[in-house]
């Protein structure tokens, strides 16, 4: 069949008005339909590094920042009338930790009622392990069922960022008098801010890594760039005093907030 020049040129016209058409279409929906790209799109755009961080975004790590974990809590009797708890916290990122956080640390009985609650504050490095230990508390060790660590709110800071008191441990060593086992060291600032109270915790261990004991003592106005000595008296440890590996004993120092 012929097609004649007239309906040609009118399916001519018509392809045109299609494509004009087409094409207004499409430049509507690229200008007014879609949105500007964003932090907040779930899209790798601009010049992200990951969907809606890196570059002029949130940081990778931040925006996908792990939660400080508590990896040990432990119980032991101190003496007939007093318990002690030991808590092990880890900050498993990479490049974040902050200068200040609150722990609180607390004993429940078998009905799940507080018995005693404990808050320190202090700080943490990225990839840090902490402890934090509450010595000779007044309560009954058979009474406590549970402990439960809760870690307050704060800020995470990058690790430049992140204050640390300029303290350190120097010539810690393990003594063995009688039955009573000690840690003898001395503290030494290396900086020039002053403390009003630094809390020192020392853990001795066993062969396998074992906690066998754990105690804490204070020291009082230490200024800047002055060192004091230690001791850190170990509670009673019946049998377990000469399983000690005393090259796996650990002393931690931070000032009391």
């Amino acid at each position: 069949m012929k097609v004649s020049h007239r309906v040609k040129k009118q399916l001519a016209y018509g392809s045109l008005a299609i494509v004009i058409f087409s094409g207004l279409v499409v430049g509507f929906y690229y200008r007014f339909l879609i949105p500007e790209p964003s932090c907040f799109d779930n899209l790798q755009n601009q010049d992200e590094t990951g969907n809606d961080c890196g570059g002029i975004c949130i940081d990778c790590e931040l925006k996908n920042i792990k939660p400080i974990v508590v990896i040990r809590k432990e119980v032991v009797k101190a003496t007939a009338s007093k318990t002690s708890v030991v808590v092990e916290i880890e900050n498993q990122n990479q490049n974040y930790g902050t200068s200040d956080m609150s722990i609180v640390i607390r004993l429940l009985d078998s009905e799940g009622k507080e018995i005693v609650r404990k808050e320190q504050r202090s700080f943490i490095l990225p990839k840090e392990k902490k402890y934090f230990a509450e010595v000779g508390l007044d309560i009954v060790y058979s009474t406590v069922k549970e402990v439960q660590v809760d870690i307050g709110s704060f800020t995470w800071e990058k690790k430049e960022n992140v204050s640390t008191p300029q303290l350190t441990i120097r010539n810690a060593e393990v003594k063995i008098q009688g039955k009573q086992a000690l840690i003898e060291g001395i503290v030494e600032s290396t900086g020039a801010e002053s403390f009003e109270k630094v809390n020192i915790l020392g853990i001795v261990r066993g062969k396998d890594g074992t906690i066998l004991g754990f105690s804490k003592t204070e020291l009082h106005g230490m200024t800047g760039f002055s060192n004091a000595p230690f001791k850190i008296f170990m509670p009673d440890l019946g049998n377990k005093i000469g399983a000690i590996v005393k090259n796996m004993t650990q002393v931690f120092v931070e000032p009391i907030k």
